[in-house]
């Protein structure tokens, strides 16, 4: 079908019609420190918290304890993180419904068509998997393994637990949460922004020429979705090899967003890949 639709010059997706995002740069950049103030800076106090919660009569807290490969620690962290990014969420939405009286289908949220989005995220996830797949298993044979921390702490304890709260902050709460920063926040802004420059050029063009009577905008640029999936990519640079597919991998997220203007496409294709790599991570040896 995909091949048939660039074949017959057709969008592979139709683009749904929708408005700008009602924030600016200064919101979005507002987000990003609330986000990053939250989901990391926090985590790392939550963490210390949380972990001394399940066990209080563990071992005082040091670098020896604080690693990858310690499965007590790395449940406190999942736990810990998997809380304050749902919370880093509730905290931005907030922010931009008061702020700029954002609604959900700003955000990329609505639910109304949830059963197009649905297929949409199933097809994007059949037609994602097999080059992203591809590529990480090429690069794992000529680089590196991937050092992906769930990875690495699942192989290093195999400890059934530790393997709840991975599989829960990588199909449950990764997902959402980057869908929602990367292509609702980000995304959205810096297409409203060339958008807004596009229609001040066109307005001062159309004002310039007396004799205009249509002025054609031009093609639609990429640099959003470069841009996001550059960032998303570069967010995971202590994964080894993992940075590139998932640069890739982004480019396709991105393109779904842009054409439906909702994080629930993307969010599906997000969620089964990240449960087949759980289930591969079981699975293999």
């Amino acid at each position: 079908t995909v091949l048939r639709r660039r074949a017959a010059g057709l969008e592979i997706l139709p683009e749904t019609p929708h408005r700008l995002v009602p924030w600016d740069g200064g919101l979005t950049l507002a987000s990003a420190l609330l986000y990053f103030g939250l989901a990391q800076i926090g985590g790392v106090i939550l963490t210390q918290i949380v972990f001394e919660l399940n066990d209080p009569s563990a071992a005082p807290l040091n670098a020896e304890v604080q690693t990858k490969t310690n499965p007590q620690w790395m449940i406190a962290l999942f736990q810990a993180n998997s809380l304050l990014s749902y919370i880093s969420v509730a905290v931005v939405a907030a922010l931009l419904v008061a702020a700029a009286r954002a609604r959900a289908d700003d955000f990329g949220l609505a639910l109304a068509d949830w059963r197009r989005y649905l297929k949409i995220g199933v097809a994007g996830f059949a037609v994602l998997l097999p080059p992203v797949m591809l590529l990480q298993v090429v690069l794992n044979a000529v680089w590196m393994d991937s050092q992906h921390p769930i990875i690495v702490a699942y192989r290093a304890s195999r400890d059934p637990r530790l393997l709840l709260w991975c599989t829960v902050a990588a199909v449950f709460v990764a997902p959402f949460v980057e869908e929602f920063f990367f292509r609702g926040i980000l995304q959205g802004w810096l297409e409203r922004l060339i958008a807004k420059g596009r229609e001040a050029q066109m307005s001062e063009l159309a004002a310039s020429d007396e004799t205009a009577i249509e002025v054609r905008t031009p093609d639609r640029s990429p640099a959003p979705i470069l841009f996001t999936a550059t960032l998303f990519a570069l967010m995971h640079l202590g994964s080894g090899p993992d940075v590139i597919p998932l640069f890739f991998l982004a480019l396709g997220l991105g393109y779904l967003y842009r054409q439906t203007h909702s994080i629930w496409p993307g969010f599906i294709v997000h969620t089964l890949l990240n449960a087949w790599s759980m289930v591969a991570l079981v699975l293999m040896p």
